[in-house]
């Protein structure tokens, strides 16, 4: 094997090499294409010649706004002349005083706009007296029906409430045995993280409570917990099971395989609890898991090997 992983390896180094010969080839033809030898030389070439396309791109750019400005053709060539011969101080004379005549321009438009907006106005007032008494009264009529619409969307709202608290009551306290008992081994078995542990009316599901009061469903849990919940649930299985029927041996097999280390002696003290009541037989081919019921549950460890 070590000589076949010697022959692949001398393979792939011959590999590397040839691309390594072609890397440097094309490297070689794109400094010869560039006129140069010297990778640095090259590096400055093509910057002069980005900055040259960037000051081609702005001279066109200023070429094409020079035209909209003064018009194409004959126009154009015309404008550039006269703006050559231009004297710059006479051309920032006339730029002041037109600027001048802008703002005295500008002031006049929007007096004569004030005029115009307060004569519409006066047309309006004179022209829909009868409209808007029409408007006043459908204005009372609409706002009478936002009020009770206002009180019956009140009334919903408390009896939407109410309802939602009752439901969330029965949800707490009126839960089955098997949720009920499941709940408590839930909480055990993880330290006390999720108190609470509850099916919702309606719905085909079940719904955890952490500390901080807020509900998950069993996908937005990690691994290990949902291993821990659906541990739980048999757990819960079981103990309503007993309540109306002969109580049973439970046997599992490897019941702490997908558990870490603080999850698993969670769980060997929750099968403690559970031998309390049922004749609990736990299967392993670990040490480690046979000295972990040993500890935590008071298992007695019989090697059947």
């Amino acid at each position: 094997r070590a000589r076949e992983q010697a022959d692949d390896l001398r393979h792939q180094l011959d590999g590397r090499e040839r691309r390594l010969a072609q890397v440097e080839g094309d490297l070689a033809a794109l400094l010869a294409a560039g006129g140069t030898d010297d990778a640095e030389e090259f590096r400055r070439r093509a910057r002069q010649n980005e900055e040259r396309l960037e000051l081609e791109r702005r001279q066109g750019e200023h070429r094409r706004n020079l035209e909209r400005l003064s018009g194409p053709g004959d126009r154009f060539q015309a404008f550039t002349k006269d703006l050559a011969d231009a004297d710059p101080d006479n051309l920032r004379a006339d730029d002041a005083s037109l600027a001048v005549q802008q703002t005295e321009l500008q002031e006049n438009r929007n007096a004569l706009n004030q005029v115009l907006g307060e004569t519409r106005g006066e047309l309006a007032r004179l022209t829909s007296e009868e409209e808007s008494s029409a408007l006043r009264i459908h204005r009372h009529t609409l706002l009478e029906q936002l009020q009770e619409h206002s009180r019956e969307w009140a009334r919903l709202t408390i009896a939407e409430e109410l309802l939602n608290r009752t439901r969330r009551k029965f949800e707490q306290e009126r839960q089955p045995d098997v949720i009920r008992h499941a709940q408590a081994f839930f909480s055990s078995v993880t330290g006390g993280r999720y108190q609470q542990l509850y099916a919702p009316i309606g719905e085909q599901s079940i719904t955890v409570t952490d500390a901080n009061g807020s509900g998950k469903k069993p996908s937005e849990l990690s691994r290990g917990t949902r291993e821990q919940l659906y541990l739980a649930l048999r757990f819960g299985l079981i103990r309503g099971a007993d309540e109306h029927a002969e109580r049973l041996p439970v046997v599992v097999d490897e019941a702490l395989v997908n558990f870490d280390t603080e999850r698993a002696c969670l769980a060997a003290e929750a099968f403690g609890r559970l031998a309390e009541t049922n004749q609990v037989l736990v299967f392993t081919c670990h040490a480690s898991t046979a000295d972990m019921f040993a500890k935590h549950a008071a298992a007695e460890v019989v090697d059947i090997g």
